[in-house]
């Protein structure tokens, strides 16, 4: 099929969802049990199920002004990450709603833009990917089970910067590096084992680091002076 037949066959999301106010689509997904049926997200936080070319309904929001920024579909229904590090579970239903929101889980301490999911073949483990450059994983086997007001993820890496890094410097009697970054973090490494030591925010950047020889010890630069 050449390039002018597929723009032929191109057709814009806005009719078919009839008079609407104007929104901004962040994100869509198939579902993969209903060859015609999408799942369209919202900056807002808007879920709207569009099937056969029409719209059908808008399920219920995940949280009020929650944005939803990505869509991944599983065998019981959809999964959507949003911001302020919050994922919905939906599943599917038999009236007329199509799909319920069935549980909602935040991953603390990452009021982050979930912009990425990917959902394992065997549908054990989610992957959830974050702007601030953080991977978390959910074991789905296990969520029927899980309270929604606990911390149920695990960094499937080590927990890195966010932004750029301003300050590093090495330990001269240990195998330690430290680093300072404008995400407002210091950090111990250990490039030996290859893992994070400590990790500590402060209420605003740094911009310079300096380890003490004996390791114990280590001197920050800000702009202004710290409390």
């Amino acid at each position: 099929m050449g390039w002018r037949a597929v723009q032929n066959n191109i057709k814009p999301l806005a009719p078919l969802l009839g008079k609407r106010d104007p929104q901004v689509f962040t994100c869509h997904a198939w579902m993969p049990d209903e060859k015609e049926r999408c799942v369209v997200g919202t900056d807002v936080g808007d879920l709207l199920l569009v099937d056969g070319g029409e719209l059908r309904c808008s399920l219920a929001s995940p949280g009020e002004g929650v944005g939803v920024h990505s869509i991944v579909p599983y065998s019981k229904g959809f999964i959507v990450g949003c911001d302020q590090g919050m994922l919905s579970l939906y599943e599917k239903t038999e009236d007329k709603e199509f799909y319920r929101l069935v549980k909602s889980f935040t991953i603390e301490g990452h009021a982050n833009k979930i912009v990425s999911l990917a959902v394992q073949p065997s549908e054990e483990t989610l992957l959830s990917s974050l702007d601030s450059s953080q991977l978390f994983s959910l074991v789905l086997s296990n969520v029927e089970i899980m309270k929604p007001e606990e911390m149920n993820f695990e960094l499937l890496l080590q927990d890195f910067h966010s932004q750029g890094i301003t300050g590093l410097d090495c330990c001269i009697r240990k195998p330690l590096v430290a680093t300072c970054s404008m995400d407002m973090s210091v950090r111990i490494w250990n490039y030996q084992d290859k893992h994070l030591e400590q990790m500590k925010y402060f209420p605003e950047e740094a911009y310079s680091i300096a380890f003490h020889p004996s390791g114990l010890h280590i001197l920050v630069g800000v702009s202004n002076p710290l409390p």
